[in-house]
Order: C-alpha cells, then sequence, then structure tokens
C-alpha cells in the first residue's frame, strides 16, 4: 500500500509554459503552471493511514515550502499498484472523443444566461468560476464527458514501459451493449451508422467486411454482438495485450449472470437476456432500487465477487492458494484464460476467439480510419495504410480524462 495519494486537477499538460504566481491555501503555498488559465497538477491531497489502509485516508501534512505543482503529472510517483477495471478499456471507441471543450463551455454560459458568443475557452471558464459550484454540478450531472484525443501535449511519456508491480482484473459483462440498443427498433444499416461514427471515412468494402462477418442470422442480435465485440471486447484484448507487453500481472473475468439485481438491467427495465453494461455493480453494493430482499442465487455471486474483489486488493490475487479451492490464473501471453462470474464461477477459456481474430484483421486493414487512441505498438496494424493514403499518424497521444457520467 503506497503512501500518498494525489489528484490531478488538470491532467493536460507539460511543462512548456511557465511558473504561475504563487497561491495560499490550507494547506501552505502552491505554484502551479501558468498557461491560458493556471493548472495544478498532482498534488497530494491525503496520505494513506498505515494503521488502518483500507480505511479513510489522513490529510496531508502542509507544505513548509511552496509545492510545485506545474510538473508533468504523468512522472509522478506510481501512487498505486492494484486496478479493477470493469467495463472499462483504454482503446474503448465510447470513451474517445474529439476535443469539444469550447462548445461545451458555451452550452453552459448560455444555460447561465451568459452571452459567448464571442468569448474564448479561458473567459468562458472565467465566467463559470463566478457561478455557485453546486449550480454547475446540478446542471451538468446528467451530461457525458469523455476522454478526449488532445493534440500531442505529453507525447512519448505518455508510455509506460515497465508495469511489472502492477495487478490488474479486468473484464466486462456478457452483453455489454444490450444496454444502449435497447431503444432501436430498426437494425438495418446499424453496423454501417456504428463504425461510420467511429471511421472516418472508411472505405464501403470495410462496412462489408463487417456486415459479411456478423449478419449471418437474428439481425438484431448479430448487431448487439458486434457492438459489443466493436466497443468491449476487442479493446479490452487491444488493452490487455498493452499492460501484458509491459510486465503487468492480469486476471481476465467475464460477468455473465442474469439475476435480480443485475444494476443496468433493473434500473433501466431491460427484459432482454444477458448481464450488460454495469450489471455486476449491484452485487458489490447495495442500492435502494432492489429493496431488502436477496435471493439465494443473488447472495451467492455477491459472496463471489465481492470475495474476488477483496481478496485482489488485500492479496493482489483473487484466489490466494491458501484462502481459495478455485484458481482463477492470471492470463498469459496466449490471451486463454479468464473467470466467468456466473451462478457458479468457472474457469474458461478463449472468449469469442473467431471474433477477435477478425477484428485483428479489421484494424490492419481499416484501423487507419479509427478515431480512437492508439497504443504505439500497435503501428504495424496501421503501416500498409497509412504509406498508401500518404500520411503521417501520431501514435503518441494525450488523452486528458475529465470524466465519464453514466
Amino acid at each position: 500500500m503506497c503512501g500518498i495519494l494525489w489528484i490531478d486537477i488538470v491532467l493536460i499538460a507539460c511543462v512548456f509554459g511557465q511558473t504561475g504566481p504563487v497561491v495560499d491555501t490550507s494547506v501552505g503555498q502552491i505554484v502551479g503552471l501558468k498557461d491560458e488559465f493556471i493548472k495544478f497538477l498532482g498534488i497530494p491531497y491525503a496520505v494513506v493511514d498505515v494503521n488502518d489502509p483500507f480505511g479513510l485516508a489522513k490529510p496531508h501534512p502542509p507544505f513548509n515550502t511552496p509545492y510545485f505543482a506545474n510538473k508533468d503529472p504523468m512522472v509522478c510517483p506510481q501512487v498505486y499498484n492494484k486496478v479493477i477495471l470493469q467495463s472499462v478499456e483504454m482503446v474503448s471507441l465510447l470513451l474517445i472523443d474529439e476535443p469539444k471543450n469550447n462548445d461545451y463551455l458555451a452550452n453552459i454560459t448560455s444555460k447561465l444566461g451568459i452571452d459567448s458568443k464571442d468569448l474564448k475557452t479561458v473567459d468562458m471558464i472565467k465566467e463559470l468560476s463566478k457561478i455557485n459550484t453546486e449550480l454547475i454540478i446540478s446542471m451538468t450531472k446528467n451530461d457525458n464527458f469523455r476522454p478526449c484525443v488532445h493534440n500531442l501535449i505529453i507525447g512519448d511519456k505518455m508510455k509506460r514501459n515497465n508495469f511489472k508491480d502492477m495487478k490488474i482484473i479486468i473484464g466486462n459483462a456478457e452483453k455489454e451493449a444490450l444496454f444502449f440498443y435497447t431503444g432501436v427498433v430498426n437494425y438495418t444499416n446499424m453496423i454501417e451508422m456504428e463504425l461510420n461514427k467511429h471511421f472516418t471515412n472508411i472505405p464501403e468494402k470495410g462496412v462489408t467486411k463487417a456486415e459479411n462477418f456478423y449478419l449471418t442470422g437474428n439481425l438484431k442480435y448479430n448487431t448487439i454482438d458486434f457492438g459489443c465485440d466493436l466497443y468491449f471486447n476487442y479493446p479490452a484484448i487491444r488493452s490487455i495485450r498493452h499492460y501484458l507487453r509491459n510486465n503487468a500481472t492480469v486476471y481476465r473475468y467475464l460477468f455473465t449472470y442474469d439475476g435480480g439485481r443485475n444494476y443496468i438491467k433493473v434500473r433501466d427495465g431491460i427484459d432482454a437476456e444477458g448481464a450488460t453494461h454495469g450489471d455486476e455493480l449491484g452485487y458489490l453494493f447495495d442500492a435502494d432500487l432492489f429493496g431488502d430482499t436477496i435471493t439465494a442465487a443473488d447472495q451467492s455471486v455477491i459472496d463471489t465477487i465481492t470475495t474476488f474483489w477483496t481478496n485482489f486488493a488485500k492479496y493482489g490475487n483473487p484466489t490466494p492458494e491458501d484462502l481459495s479451492s478455485l484458481t482463477w490464473p492470471k492470463i498469459d501471453d496466449n490471451l486463454e484464460f479468464y473467470m466467468n462470474i456466473a451462478a457458479h464461477p468457472v474457469l474458461e477459456r478463449r472468449y469469442r476467439e473467431k471474433e477477435m481474430v477478425f477484428w485483428d484483421s479489421f484494424y490492419k486493414d481499416f484501423g487507419v480510419y479509427s478515431t480512437g487512441h492508439r497504443f504505439a505498438e500497435e503501428a504495424e496494424f496501421m503501416k500498409n495504410r497509412a504509406s498508401q493514403l500518404g500520411i503521417m499518424i501520431s501514435l503518441n497521444v494525450a488523452v486528458v480524462l475529465i470524466r465519464f457520467v453514466m
């Protein structure tokens, strides 16, 4: 357990600008990075209580001298070594978007009656800083924020070449895409529309290749499977490969249990078969929408997943040998084993292997058109098409994590 927690108020800058003025705070003086507006990067705000590492953190001691929060946050000390990624993949096309900060700020300011027609981004931020914080939160709590690709800001520093001390659980639900297709009435041409959202000017033969592969039976369910693979399953494979290349220890899971506490299905009234995005949350956390009654089957899944997650947080292994009769092996370069969290957990192999081979082929032919983030080591996927188009593709991008709200 590491000793310091950090908060990045703005995760966007490298040390290209000048230092800002000294700012007095309750914990001491802080110096930020001077740009269009002052940015504060990697400010320590708490320390882990070594006597109660899983309890509340302790306040960080006051700064005796000015704390310089103007350094690239990517070189801050690594302050965690275990991560659980539930339906979150670094290269998911659902998370990465084009920068639209100015448009979004203009929308907020207009709702507040502020004329932003001739205002620059920095000026809109200044105007919004005068507004009551709770009012802005209440106005934006239902909005979707995403990370965005924001040009070349931190470049090669984004690449971390050694995750040898990092342990990761990564996984998703069996029918992840089910929840955002529930309102669709006509699935005709849906694959083409989805590809055109995220592959700029993709050739018609790319669309045809995907349709020929997926549309072999029921149009609705084939399209949902396509969405699951495009947005979740294949991005998970790409992310896992990246972690393994950089020496991380990775455990993969698939959540398939379809019970009475599947969070998104209960919340949204989805009656289709299969576990969808966010459904496992109902077995990790309680919520008023479930009521007070828990079935024996649901309780069994609660016990299973909370035990896995707790063991991982404490020991870095979801099934320690001396505590579990079940063995959940870490994934290897063959991407072989994963834990199926069903009514009874079972170890399985090579989830949707044929489909993942298809997406490897698809990205090799058409990945250059993708708007999503690419890892530097994936250049092989892109080079043939890029040379034909005569364009230069920057693979070193900075992902600016704003926030993602369901």
